[in-house]
């Protein structure tokens, strides 16, 4: 690139010397383009822009021609370089820098880089104090270090949000998590165990079953002693568990026990200890027969309670079928007005915009489970449902489905409390 350079500035100073003024300036403009910093080429085109020429190189002036020219006329010799085309070129230079510098100011405001851009607006203020473009710059430059010294506090303020928002959080969890176990309790409590239908019993804990006095039994070597009876063991009666909470029991008087006849007393003898009694001679205590423990059991009293629980318990899960139908019918006829006498819970607003959606429905419970557990009852019912959409199409559609349903007594009647339809 240097040669090339060089190249045009020597064709552009020898068609400048032939008087070529058109291709000088074409030969400077092209070694300008090739750099545009070309001092020589720079100074060139302000001469050939000026008018000036340059005497030709290629006539030789004798040397005594030559010295005497140069000593009478010592001033006549003019500078490479004019002085006005100079302080062009360094006012032209100056202000391209000065452009440089503002651009990189501004880029660096722009980007955030305030040192950057306060050493481009310190050499801006050295070339040209008196630049128009300086006064905005350090406006600029100002605001810019104002906003930074403001977002220092952001993140201190947003680390306080997330610090509160993370305690906050940290303490409904906490507080919903004890919450839950709230219906577990609730839940537990459906869960129990069929109470067994009450029992009416005899109380034979403190009933004894008079024993005869056994005869009197003879050890071998004593035989003219008189020995004592001994008395039959009576063995414990049977322990009957009861359930927790036992239905009210008829209790019979047991019979008075016979007073045992006196034992008599024995002489003092230093007789040896007797052997073991044999085993065989105690009689054995016959078990009491079963017609003897339900003999309490068949009497008029005993008959009427058992009569009474069963005949309860068979109205209750007869009427517990009946709440089962009236919710059948509510159903079946998209009516939520009687579907939430029936089931007080239910949103009946929601469920009557369910029902506009429907042209006709029909329910079959094919088998109902019926569990009792005093005020309250668990009823399974497995069958189907058949509806007919208003929107889309018109033929019937058939779904298997259980149904399971959550009922309480509330005084002689039997409510729903919950009901879920599952396929």
């Amino acid at each position: 690139m240097g040669e090339d350079r060089a190249a045009r500035l020597t064709a552009a100073r020898t068609s400048l010397e032939s008087g070529d003024r058109e291709r000088a300036l074409a030969e400077v403009t092209a070694a300008l383009d090739i750099d545009p910093s070309f001092l020589a080429a720079i100074a060139l085109r302000d001469r050939i822009m000026g008018g000036e020429s340059i005497a030709p190189s290629g006539v030789r002036v004798p040397p005594a021609a030559s010295l005497a020219a140069n000593m009478s006329a010592p001033t006549s010799a003019r500078p490479l370089v004019s002085v006005d085309g100079y302080a062009k070129f360094e006012q032209r230079a100056r202000r391209r820098r000065v452009d440089r510098k503002i651009d990189a100011a501004r880029t660096a405001i722009a980007h955030g880089k305030l040192r950057e851009a306060a050493a481009a607006i310190g050499e801006i203020a050295e070339l040209d104090p008196n630049l128009p473009e300086l006064t905005a710059l350090t406006s600029a430059f100002q605001a810019a270090r104002r906003n930074r010294r403001q977002r220092h506090f952001g993140p201190w303020l947003a680390a306080a949000a997330v610090f509160g928002v993370l305690v906050l959080s940290a303490s409904w969890l906490q507080d919903s998590h004890l919450l839950l176990s709230h219906p577990l309790n609730a839940i537990t409590g459906l869960v129990e165990t069929r109470a067994p239908e009450p029992i009416v019993t005899a109380t034979i804990d403190s009933a004894t079953i008079e024993a005869k006095p056994a005869a009197p039994v003879g050890t071998a070597g004593v035989g003219d002693r008189d020995v004592a009876p001994v008395a039959a063991e009576r063995p414990t009666p049977p322990v009957i568990d009861a359930p927790t909470e036992p239905p009210p029991l008829v209790r019979i008087p047991p019979p008075q026990p016979r007073p045992a006849p006196p034992m008599a007393e024995p002489e003092p003898s230093p007789a040896p200890q007797p052997p073991p009694v044999v085993a065989a001679s105690i009689p054995q205590r016959q078990p009491a027969q079963a017609s003897e423990l339900r003999g309490p059991a068949n009497s008029p009293v005993a008959s009427a309670v058992s009569a009474s629980a069963v005949s309860t318990i068979g109205n209750d899960e007869g009427d517990v079928k009946q709440a089962l139908q009236r919710y059948r019918s509510a159903y079946e006829g998209l009516d939520a007005r009687r579907a939430r006498a029936v089931w007080p819970a239910v949103n009946e607003a929601a469920l009557a915009r369910a029902f506009d959606g429907l042209s006709s429905q029909t329910l079959t419970f094919d088998a109902c489970d019926v569990q009792l557990r005093g005020e309250a009852a668990l009823a399974t019912c497995h069958g189907s449902a058949r509806y007919v959409p208003k929107v889309g199409s018109r033929e019937p559609r058939v779904e298997p489905r259980t149904w399971s349903f959550t009922l309480r007594k509330t005084g002689p009647d039997w409510k729903i409390e919950s009901a879920r339809a599952e396929r």
